[in-house]
């Protein structure tokens, strides 16, 4: 699953919500998330084997806040269970994490109407299973926090969520939505853009802005040099370095034979991995370091290359005990 330059607006619950399904990879990439309802957190990763997330907004995720009222929906691994923004339910041992640069905030305003309800806090950035996948020396990486100004964009429904919790069971409440004919803006009307003098404007990776970039289309050239090829076929090898063995994961376009080798610094081959046909999709082919004559390579720097059709991706690899 691939999100990349995107926005979503005013969306009634989770931007993505993965249960008993095992996502194999997830890559978010410069999203733009503003006013999400619901208290049921905002990217609910499940079981998700490997997830890249960075240089991303989450503005006014989960606008109803953490509702100890609602704890019996709430069936995180954590005691006492809390929804985070961004939430993982399972480590795989052969799982990737990369979750980098993103910028989480509430607005004054929601703060203000959590802070008036005695059984209403503010959700966490991230859920304490995903700071142990990303590992302790990611883990400030992770997130910044920086209140925005958009450029045109409606507000968050104020109104709404503070008669929902004066009577929950009402079901009578003022109208949550802003669009159009509502005195708000259609899609193509929104404007996420924001102040140059943020530090979100340079808080991304090579120091461009965070969030979708179509609000600043002069950095588009600039994601596309140095991102398009892992968003084009996904290839990871995890873990990287390998101790024992690692798996080697690639996404096809169509039918294609794929040729996967392992060379030396010198660029002798030393390792066949892979040789076949294979269908469109998702792939991951296991390799437990040993070279083309089954033999355990040494610790050392070597590098990968697969080759399928009209592409070829290289890469290092790192052999260490």
């Amino acid at each position: 699953l691939v999100i990349t330059n995107s926005t979503t607006y005013h969306m009634s619950d989770r931007i993505l919500r993965n249960m008993n399904t095992k996502i194999n990879y997830l890559y978010i990439d410069h999203l733009t998330a503003v006013n999400t309802m619901g208290y049921n957190g905002g990217l609910q990763l499940g079981k998700c084997k490997s997830a890249t997330i960075k240089n991303s907004i989450f503005a006014n995720v989960i606008m109803l806040g953490h509702c100890d009222a609602h704890n019996a929906e709430q069936t995180q691994p954590e005691d006492p269970p809390k929804f985070a923004v961004i939430t993982l339910d399972s480590i795989f041992a052969d799982g990737n994490y990369v979750i980098k640069n993103n910028n989480i905030y509430w607005d004054s305003s929601v703060k203000s109407i959590w802070e008036q309800i005695d059984t209403v806090s503010q959700p966490d950035f991230v859920n304490p299973l995903l700071k142990t996948a990303v590992g302790s020396e990611n883990v400030d990486n992770m997130y910044f926090s920086e209140p925005l100004q958009f450029t045109q964009i409606c507000d968050p429904p104020i109104s709404y969520i503070a008669l929902y919790y004066a009577d929950p069971t009402s079901g009578t409440y003022p109208d949550s939505w802003c669009v159009g004919g509502d005195g708000g803006y259609f899609y193509d009307q929104i404007d996420c853009s924001y102040s140059e003098t943020s530090l979100s404007y340079t808080g991304a990776e090579n120091q461009i802005p965070v969030g979708d970039l179509n609000y600043f289309p002069q950095f588009l050239t600039s994601f596309r040099d140095y991102d398009i090829e892992e968003v084009d076929h996904l290839v990871k090898v995890y873990p990287n370095p390998v101790n024992e063995r690692t798996t080697i994961s690639y996404l096809l376009t169509e039918q294609s034979p794929v040729i996967i080798n392992v060379y030396d610094l010198t660029g002798k081959k030393v390792a066949a991995i892979f040789n076949d046909v294979q269908l469109p999709g998702y792939h991951e082919i296991q390799w437990e370091r040993t070279n083309s004559a089954g033999q355990t390579l040494s610790d050392g720097v070597y590098l990968y290359q697969i080759r399928a059709n009209s592409w070829l991706k290289s890469g290092k690899i790192i052999i260490a005990q």
